[in-house]
């Protein structure tokens, strides 16, 4: 059955495009800058390109879900097999009430269908075995709870406390910082995504670096510390 092959919901956001090229991300994200900016170590820059990859795989991955009935599909599914289960085990129940008469040709065409109906049950649990079931019902869970605004806060934390940690070293204005986080969402976002949508993204991440500033200030320490988040915690 040619339903077993298709993609889970995990492996759409897997193997989904990013459509983002390093050489794209690099022009728009320099372009965005003041010609005297600061630029970004190669190895800096690698990292803020993996975040916004990861960021792109799963936001073309979520909208291939959703556009693809990917949840109803996998709930429907499920609703057919047990259905069909339950509607076999009936049938099967009455027919041998109907053999157990002992009349003839009662017994013989009942006999013929509860083979058939027997067998048929048979390759169904075979075919669709509760673990393959179960897999499938998490599967629509997880991706019935699949969020793009999640994603985007997940993407701002992520590319928002990096860049922290890469600019805080060169000492730049508040100003200069949130050119940087500007420049990333250049980098990320194509012109054809819905503006309201980069300036939502945008205005969460200058959101978050002025509390951050703000905390910073009042605690007497300075943000973006080395001691506040790895990057592999970043990047994970």
């Amino acid at each position: 059955m040619a339903s077993r092959n298709l993609p889970l919901p995990n492996e759409y956001i897997a193997n989904a495009p990013t459509r983002l090229t390093r050489e794209s991300f690099d022009r728009a994200f320099r372009r965005y800058l003041p010609a005297a900016a600061p630029h970004l170590t190669q190895p800096q820059m690698d990292g803020l390109f993996e975040i916004a990859c990861d960021f792109r795989r799963e936001d073309f991955g979520i909208m291939a879900i959703r556009q693809g009935s990917v949840v109803s599909d996998l709930e429907h599914c499920d609703q057919v097999i047990l259905m069909s289960e339950r509607t076999l085990n009936v049938l099967i129940r009455r027919l041998e009430n109907f053999a157990a008469l002992g009349l003839p040709r009662t017994t013989e065409s009942t006999n013929f269908i509860l083979s058939r109906a027997e067998r048929l049950r048979d390759q169904l649990a075979k075919r669709f075995p509760s673990e393959w079931r179960h897999e499938r019902r998490g599967q629509a869970r997880w991706a019935a709870k699949l969020s793009l605004k999640d994603l985007e806060n997940k993407f701002v934390r992520q590319f928002e406390s990096y860049l922290r940690r890469c600019l805080h070293p060169l000492g730049l204005s508040s100003k200069k910082q949130d050119e940087y986080v500007n420049a990333v969402i250049a980098g990320v976002l194509p012109l054809n995504d819905p503006r309201t949508r980069r300036t939502d993204i945008r205005d969460t991440a200058l959101s978050r670096a002025r509390q951050a500033r703000y905390n910073a200030r009042r605690s007497g320490s300075r943000p973006g510390r080395p001691s506040d988040i790895s990057e592999d915690e970043l990047l994970r």
